[in-house]
């Protein structure tokens, strides 16, 4: 069986009235220059075509993304609609909330009255800490708990 990998990307404007029939149009396309036959690629686009409809219904007209993703590797075809932020954008504003924590930290420990920061310390940060850990040793006992079980349950059965 010879491997085959294909990687399109298209972009449709979902306020357009032909934005399904030109999806499922990219798909077909797609498909045949995979190589794929006449048959799989229809129950593809049928299904893609079904799957646009009730995504179109239920999303916002201009909340959508407009990126429609065809990938077909080993056999496989993968139609993704992407909607969200990317994780690079989460990660970019992970790394500067910790970046500005560490400046605004280090600014207070030089610049405020030391009362100022014991104040902070002990009616802001030390009950936000005590609930933090409590939560993790409610979280971690249970997985715990369960992982054991169920490894003992998958080497018994």
């Amino acid at each position: 069986m010879s491997k085959r990998f294909l990687r399109r990307r298209e972009t449709f404007n979902t306020g357009d009235k032909d934005v399904i029939s030109s999806c499922t149009d990219f798909i077909w396309e797609s498909l045949k220059t995979a190589g794929i036959t006449k048959v799989l690629a229809l129950k593809s686009v049928l299904i893609s075509e079904e799957i646009l409809v009730e995504f179109l219904k239920k999303a916002p007209q201009d909340s959508i993304g407009n990126r429609l993703k065809y990938a077909h590797k080993n056999g496989t075809n993968k139609v993704r609609i992407l909607t969200g932020q990317s994780e690079r954008s989460v990660l970019k504003q992970t790394v500067i909330a910790l970046i500005l924590g560490v400046v605004v930290g280090l600014l207070l420990s030089l610049l405020a009255p030391a009362s100022v920061n014991n104040a902070l310390d002990v009616y802001l940060l030390t009950p936000v800490k005590t609930v933090f850990m409590n939560a993790l040793k409610n979280i971690i006992a249970p997985v715990l708990f369960f992982s054991i079980v169920s490894s003992l349950f998958s080497i018994c059965f």
